[in-house]
């Protein structure tokens, strides 16, 4: 299913809702959402997260485009009205499909999952403590595809972050084996899918219940029928 999705979707980077298809298509948990309406949000259940969608914003918190906790019909509204208006002044170029309506998820630790395709040696997945300080901390782990259960789960264990998952100061400890299952997830399609050239889920929330994808991002380049021949 994820094979098909990534091969009907256009070359180029996804919207987040596009995004989300592939990822759960994958077997990667990801949060209920729709597209934005009142009846989609009443059926999620209040209170929502509501987050532009375009394929042009990769960072929405930066461009004001995610607003937690919204309550009601007219919350909605006013949400949707602010969120537009900080887009286009903080992305005026960006094209813009409207927003995705998603639960809010349970407290956990957030981390970054994904793949990329390195000109020499091909697919590989990453694992990392992840949110919105990915970037700041860079506590990056790195596996070659096909993983077996067991790099998937070293990965992890050979995070800085790792103790924070395994339950630091009494917490309960996160579900690593569904983490690692999320990278398996993230193998086989790196495998599947030649035409996805990235994946990025951040975050991807820990839980003693299990992982869920609460963003996604994905990169569709065609195969152009040249072989690249590592150096």
């Amino acid at each position: 299913a994820a094979a098909a999705a990534a091969a009907a979707a256009p070359p180029g980077a996804l919207s987040e809702w596009r995004s989300r298809e592939i990822v759960a298509a994958a077997g990667i948990p990801v949060g209920a959402g729709a597209l934005a309406a009142v009846a989609a949000a009443e059926a999620i259940g209040w209170p929502v997260v509501l987050k532009v969608d375009s394929a042009d914003i990769a960072h929405k918190t930066e461009a004001g485009g995610v607003i937690a906790g919204v309550r009601g019909a007219d919350g909605l509204r006013a949400a949707w009205d602010r969120v537009m208006r900080s887009v286009r002044a903080r992305a005026p170029g960006a094209a813009v499909s409207g927003c995705g309506v998603y639960a809010m998820a349970a407290e956990g630790i957030d981390l970054i999952a994904g793949m990329r395709r390195d000109p020499a040696f091909g697919p590989v997945v990453l694992a990392g403590m992840g949110g919105v300080f990915a970037e700041t901390l860079a506590d990056t782990a790195l596996g070659l595809p096909p993983l077996a259960p067991r790099d998937a789960r070293a990965m992890v264990e050979s995070l800085r972050g790792y103790p924070l998952l395994a339950g630091a100061r009494g917490a309960a400890p996160a579900d690593l084996d569904a983490v690692a299952e999320a990278l398996l997830a993230l193998s086989d399609l790196a495998l599947a899918c030649p035409g996805i050239a990235e994946l990025d889920v951040n975050p991807l929330r820990a839980t003693p219940g299990g992982v869920v994808a609460l963003d996604a991002l994905v990169r569709i380049e065609r195969p152009s029928g040249v072989r690249r021949t590592a150096p």
